[in-house]
C-alpha cells in the first residue's frame, strides 16, 4: 500500500495528497523516526494514471505529487519536514536516470566548491586582524617582533575552527577566540531564517578562500607593516618529509619560513629559516654587496642569538642575491 505524502516544491505551497484509508496512521507507523530537516535519498518508482508519482523513500512507498519533468527511475533527494498532519518533504534536487553514478557533492560540498579559488589563481596575502603596525619604532632587538608576528599568526583567523574546539576544550579562552576576525562578523538572524540555507557572509569570503588555500598548500603568507612604514611579506609552510631522502641520511625539513622586505639601509633582504630533522638552516640573500659583508661579519652575533632563545646550533648561508 501506498503512503500520502506532502511534497513542498521549492517555496511553493505544500501539496496535498488525497489519503487513503489509514494512511496517515501507517505512515507514523511505517515510516523511520526522521527528524526535521534530514536528508534522505529516494527513486521514483512510476507516474500514476492521476499525475501523481509513486516514489520508494526509506523503503516505503509513497505518492507524491513532483514536477512534470520527472520521470520514473529519477533520484530525488529530499528533505523531511514534518510528520503531522500528514508526511512532509521538501523537494531540493532530481537527478534524471542514468546519473545516479555520476559524482554528486553534499550542500557543504558544494559550499566548499563554490568558495575555493579557480585552479591556478593565486591567493591574496593574509592581513593582521588588527590594523596598523605591529610595532611603533623598529625594534632594538628580535624578541619583541617575534612576538607579535606570533600573535599575528595566531590571531589571523586562519585557525578558527581549530581554537574554538580549544576553547570548547577548556584550552583557549574566550577574549583569545574573540580577537580573531570570525568573531566579529555579524549576520542577520531574521535573514539566516528567511533563506534556510547554510551560507558564507560575504564579508568572511576572502578569508575562508584563504583558509581553503591554507590546507591545499600548506602555505601562509601574510602582508605586515611591521613597523610604520616599513612592509615585510612573510611566508610560512609545512613542507612533507621525503622518506626516501631520510633513508639517505639527508632528511627533508619540515618547516620553512621565509620573509622579504625592503630596509632604508640593507636595501631588499630574503632570509629563509629552515626547521626539521636536519636541525636548523638558515640562508640570508641580500641585494647589496655591502650588506651581504655586513651581515656576514655578523654570523656569530646570529649564532649566539639563536642558542639564547634555545634553539640547537644552526647553518647560516649569507650570500648576495644573483645578478640577472
Amino acid at each position: 500500500m501506498m503512503i500520502p505524502a506532502i511534497l513542498l516544491k521549492g517555496t511553493e505551497p505544500a501539496i496535498g495528497v488525497r489519503s487513503v484509508a489509514s494512511g496517515r496512521s501507517d505512515a507514523l507507523r511505517l515510516l523511520p523516526q526522521l527528524d526535521p530537516g534530514e536528508i534522505l535519498s529516494a527513486r521514483v518508482d512510476a507516474k500514476l494514471p492521476d499525475g501523481s508519482y509513486k516514489v520508494l523513500v526509506a523503503g516505503q512507498e509513497l505518492r507524491m505529487s513532483l514536477p512534470s519533468f520527472v520521470a520514473p527511475g529519477d533520484a530525488l533527494e529530499l528533505a523531511f519536514v514534518t510528520r503531522e498532519p500528514s508526511p512532509t518533504f521538501q523537494l531540493r534536487s532530481v537527478l534524471p536516470q542514468g546519473a545516479a553514478d555520476a559524482p554528486s557533492l553534499s550542500t557543504a560540498g558544494r559550499l566548499v566548491a563554490a568558495a575555493m579559488l579557480q585552479a591556478g589563481a593565486a591567493p591574496m596575502p593574509t592581513t593582521a586582524a588588527v590594523p596598523g603596525p605591529l610595532l611603533s619604532a623598529a625594534p632594538a632587538d628580535g624578541t619583541r617582533l617575534s612576538g607579535q608576528l606570533a600573535q599575528t599568526l595566531s590571531t589571523s583567523g586562519l585557525f578558527y575552527e581549530s581554537h574554538q574546539a580549544q576553547w570548547v576544550a577548556g584550552t583557549r579562552d574566550l577574549p583569545q577566540l574573540m580577537q580573531e576576525p570570525q568573531a566579529r562578523l555579524v549576520r542577520s538572524a531574521q535573514a539566516d531564517a528567511q533563506t534556510g540555507v547554510q551560507a558564507i557572509a560575504p564579508q568572511a569570503l576572502p578569508l575562508v578562500q584563504m583558509q581553503l588555500a591554507t590546507l591545499d598548500t600548506s602555505v601562509v603568507m601574510m602582508q605586515l607593516e611591521i613597523w610604520p612604514r616599513q612592509w615585510m611579506q612573510w611566508t610560512v609552510e609545512e613542507q612533507p618529509t621525503d622518506a626516501n631522502a631520510q633513508d639517505e641520511g639527508a632528511p627533508q625539513p619540515d618547516w620553512n619560513s621565509r620573509l622579504r622586505l625592503v630596509l632604508p639601509r640593507l636595501g631588499e633582504l630574503n632570509a629563509m629559516l629552515s626547521f626539521g630533522a636536519g636541525g636548523v638552516m638558515i640562508r640570508v640573500e641580500a641585494d647589496k654587496a655591502a650588506s651581504a659583508e655586513l651581515l656576514q661579519s655578523n654570523g656569530a652575533s646570529l649564532q649566539e642569538a639563536l642558542s639564547a632563545a634555545g634553539l640547537p646550533s644552526a647553518r647560516i648561508s649569507i650570500t648576495r642575491h644573483a645578478q640577472t
